[in-house]
This record gives structure tokens, sequence and C-alpha cells, in this order.
């Protein structure tokens, strides 16, 4: 039965592997990957607003510094993607805005996700690909209840060993 295990973590180890190296290599031309997901945060913060999103809120939203935010956004406002500027209402803030060209970069990489996704749907065939969304989503909801688990245990072990 061990060997029967052995072998199932190692296939799964080896699919999530290239699962994770092909979304990584995947090529859609216009933006990079973090250009792309930026201008998804923009436009979906900033909604129906004339006013723009703050850089401090991409940068809470992306999970990274606000130096790190700003040099991408200086990178996207000299390729006219984004448009810059002093928060009127609070000076120390940078509001961020998506310009038409940036719209349309963000769109045309937007099209060309589907185009491939819809290939991928073809072929996989619509009952497969049902299969696969709920085999993936259980798989997420357990990994995360194991991760759970792990943290929950590693933290009851220091308790023990402080006591």
């Amino acid at each position: 039965m061990e060997e029967y295990i052995a072998d199932l973590q190692e296939q799964l180890i080896t699919a999530q592997h290239r699962f994770m190296k092909m979304h990584r290599d995947l090529c859609f031309t216009g933006l990079r990957k973090s250009e792309f997901v930026m201008l998804e945060i923009i436009e979906r913060e900033n909604g129906n607003r004339e006013q723009g999103v703050l850089a401090s809120d991409i940068a809470k939203r992306l999970r990274i510094t606000a130096p790190a935010v700003s040099k991408m956004l200086r990178s996207m406002e000299e390729k006219g993607y984004v448009e810059r500027r002093v928060d009127e209402k609070d000076r120390r803030n940078t509001r961020v805005s998506i310009t038409p060209d940036g719209k349309e970069a963000e769109q045309q990489v937007r099209r060309q996700m589907q185009e491939f996704i819809t290939g991928v749907i073809e072929r996989l065939g619509e009952e497969r690909t049902k299969e696969l969304i709920h085999l993936m989503n259980r798989y997420t909801e357990i990994m995360q209840e194991e991760n759970q688990n792990r943290k929950r245990k590693k933290q009851e072990e220091k308790h023990e060993a402080d006591l």
C-alpha cells in the first residue's frame, strides 16, 4: 500500500510541477503577466470612478511593496498604459488610472486568454472540463485544510515546547 501511495505522490507532484511550469510559460502578446494583473486590478478597483486607484491599494492587492508598485507603474506609464497623478485631497498619495491604450492592451490579452481556454475546453470536452473544475476546486480545498492542520500542529508543538 505504501508503494502505491508513494507512486501517487510522485505522479501528483510531477503533474503539479508541469502545470505550474506551463502556467509560467504561457505567452500572450502585448503585456507581461505582471502588467496584465496590474491593469486588471486598476480596472476592477476603479470601476466608474474618475479619480483613479490609490497606488497603495494596488500594493496591498498585489501584496508587494510600494516601491515595487511604483517601479511597475513607471514602466507602464512610459508605455502609455496608465496615468499617475497626485491625489488632490491628500498630496502624499498617488492615483492611477488606466489609459485607452492600457484598456486595449488588457482586452487584447484577455481575448487571447479566452481563445486559449476555449481551445482547451473544446479538446477536453464539456463533461471532462466540468469534472476537472470540480476536482481542482476540491483539491484546493483539501490542500488548504491540510495546510491549516499543519500550521495548527506546528503551533501546538511550539506551545508545548515553551511550557
